[in-house]
């Protein structure tokens, strides 16, 4: 009974990333990519602004406050993503070992991909956090409501669709068994 479960367990991790990552746009000065992770991941912020514009609306807050906090805590969620990604991924930026070979014109390169949800959390909530007091709202009454819509937005299917697309939902390989 337990090697069925263990089956049906690590079955979902055999299925491979697909291969499509999004298409191109012609402009007249070049191309300009669509990455699906990033449509997953409008998508999630649009889905968990909506969950959260409900739940903000009972409490009676003032009307437009949501948006105002959402137009400091969306930016800020992104270069905390980004941040996070270049401080626990630095070899690109900063070279093996920080030795200097790496490249830090990458860093603000966000559509070659690496937001990491932690950082996000952080600096969102700073974000939200300077939207509020601009508002005169309480931070603990807008977590409060936003919580749903973030955790719909990172573990939903719309959230792990795009951590798929772009193979960042792949666990690392394995290098044998730890003594």
């Amino acid at each position: 009974m337990q090697s069925l479960l263990h089956v049906a367990a690590m079955a979902p991790m055999s299925i491979p990333s697909p291969s499509w990552s999004g298409f191109d746009i012609p402009l007249p000065w070049g191309t300009l990519r669509i990455h699906a992770y990033a449509l997953c991941i409008l998508l999630g912020i649009i889905l968990g602004l909506w969950l959260t514009a409900v739940r903000w609306k009972r409490r009676g807050t003032p009307e437009g406050s949501l948006w105002d906090i959402a137009i400091w805590a969306i930016p800020f969620g992104i270069v905390g993503g980004r941040l996070y990604h270049v401080i626990s991924s630095p070899d690109a930026y900063f070279g093996p070992g920080f030795n200097g070979t790496g490249d830090l014109s990458l860093i603000p390169q966000i559509w070659r991909g690496g937001l990491g949800i932690w950082g996000a959390v952080v600096l969102g909530v700073v974000g939200a956090w300077l939207g509020c007091r601009r508002s005169g709202v309480k931070l603990t009454a807008f977590l409060d409501a936003a919580a749903p819509g973030c955790c719909w937005r990172k573990r939903s299917d719309v959230g792990e669709t795009g951590s798929t697309r772009n193979s960042s939902a792949d666990p690392p390989p394995c290098r044998g068994a730890s003594k």
